[in-house]
């Protein structure tokens, strides 16, 4: 990298400097300190990785007894981050923060590469309160250089120190301490500024994902109008449909009852009064049965619908039963010359189910299957086993259903334009009431249609109380 390349220029420049102007000692050569700074770079260790290993090395390089790395707070009070100590010293990594050393030595107002440097404790005119400090380190000579950030500020200090001997300190000594000095404050710079990089990146991407969930939040709120304004219009459309189904047999009746008044009234006696009384009696029960069936049909559909429903289990042995059920239809069945067919195949299991909701719903499909055949077609019921469900089919020839139809024949009111050839009429919640009840007992249902045939395929669980 570009900060990588300048910072191994400096250092290659400074150590020529050194060597040329200094003659500095092999043993004093920071080759190995500059090599750990860059591989950390290179590997981007953590800093207080990079400073063990710094100060590990700098006590190696100098001969010294101790290292320690201060960083400062915004209070200017030092706390010990780093500390290499040679077996046998003192270790005064837990020792309280002090800013003892900036006050004595000065090192707050320069802005030059300052170095303390002490030879001896003991000798030299110290404050009482560096004596103290010093003496509580057992540290005898000192030399601290202080680590600076990229706009002067103080970040730190590095100190190294001999415990029990006075030292002269070398002119190469203290030029190395300044250049270590240097790179580890370029090295916090750089983190510094990557931690800044990576906090810019973390905002941003909180401030995307704050974007994107807006706009979901948006898009699940529009959904929701959506679905509420499709939910309104069905909801107008069914009550539009429902006056409706309720006023046409309503009308029918009053007008039936209007002119049975009206026969009565002229010559309740004679035979064409006599046939027209039991004419419009006829349309009376019937338009009462119709409107007996919407409302009844209403309500259990609203019952279903909310769960009102409860379940009475019962076996069944299903072969017997669908002989004995679709008896009622025979007589309709023979009368519109209409085929019928059974198919049970392999033995069939017991079912455990709610029987009146199955014959409510099975009683429906085959009413539907009469109403829709045409004379001279086939309605044909198959019971196949599985080894989890009863696949129960009910087919009927001669009236395919139109593929943009099959969709919604288990709408409420829906109805299939001129598809009753038996112009017997209905509530059009015969299917829907057919799917809430199959759905009831833990089952499903599929409609199919070709040319020839139109199927529903019902599959119910053998043991509706294991489900």
């Amino acid at each position: 990298t570009l900060y990588t390349t300048t910072m191994l220029s400096i250092i290659l420049s400074a150590l020529v400097k050194l060597q040329a102007l200094r003659s500095v000692p092999p043993q004093f050569s920071g080759s190995q300190i500059f090599s750990a700074i860059r591989i950390s770079v290179e590997l981007s260790l953590p800093l207080d990785e990079t400073l063990n290993r710094v100060a590990a090395d700098i006590c190696t390089t100098l001969n010294c007894d101790r290292v320690l790395i201060y960083q400062l707070d915004t209070q200017y009070v030092s706390k010990i981050v780093v500390e290499s100590v040679k077996p046998g010293c003192k270790s005064v990594q837990l020792a309280h923060g002090s800013d003892l050393w900036l006050d004595c030595l000065g090192l707050i107002q320069s802005q030059e590469g300052t170095a303390a440097v002490i030879v001896d404790r003991d000798r030299a005119p110290l404050p009482p309160c560096l004596q103290n400090l010093l003496s509580q380190q057992e540290a005898r000579a000192h030399l601290m250089v202080p680590v600076r950030g990229s706009q002067g500020e103080l970040w730190g200090l590095i100190a190294a120190q001999l415990c029990d001997r006075a030292r002269h300190w070398q002119i190469p000594e203290v030029d190395l301490l300044h250049q270590v000095a240097l790179q580890i404050g370029m090295l916090v710079q750089n983190i510094e500024l990557h931690q800044q990089l990576q906090s810019l990146k973390t905002k941003f991407a909180q401030l995307v994902q704050q974007q994107i969930d807006q706009a979901q939040h948006y898009q699940t709120l529009q959904t929701q109008v959506t679905e509420l304004k499709r939910l309104n219009h069905l909801q107008d459309d069914f009550l539009s449909t429902v006056c409706h189904e309720l006023r046409s047999p309503l009308s029918n009746i009053y007008l039936a009852s209007q002119m049975l008044a009206i026969l009565l009234k002229d010559d309740p006696r004679s035979k064409s009064s006599e046939a027209g009384v039991q004419r419009y009696l006829q349309i009376l029960q019937l338009e009462c049965r119709r409107e007996m069936n919407l409302v009844n049909n209403l309500l259990d559909l609203s019952r279903l619908e909310s769960g009102g429903s409860m379940l009475r289990l019962t076996i069944v042995d299903l072969a017997p039963w669908m002989v004995q059920f679709v008896e009622a239809f025979s007589s309709r069945m023979t009368q519109q010359q209409q085929y019928l067919v059974l198919d049970f195949g392999t033995t069939l299991p017991r079912l455990t189910t709610d029987l009146n909701c199955l014959e409510q719903a099975v009683g429906e499909l085959i009413h539907n299957a009469c109403k829709y055949t045409p004379a001279g077609e086939a309605i044909e019921i198959e019971m196949e086993p599985s080894p989890a469900e009863l696949i129960l089919r009910i087919k009927n020839s001669g009236s395919p259903i139109p593929a943009a139809d099959l969709p919604h024949i288990f709408d409420k009111f829906y109805r299939i334009p001129n598809h009753d050839p038996w112009q017997q009429g209905g509530t059009g919640l015969g299917l829907a009431l057919v799917k809430k009840r199959i759905e009831q007992l833990k089952g499903s249902i599929a409609a199919s249609s070709d040319a020839i045939w139109t199927c529903f395929t019902i599959q119910l669980p053998w043991d509706l109380r294991q489900r």
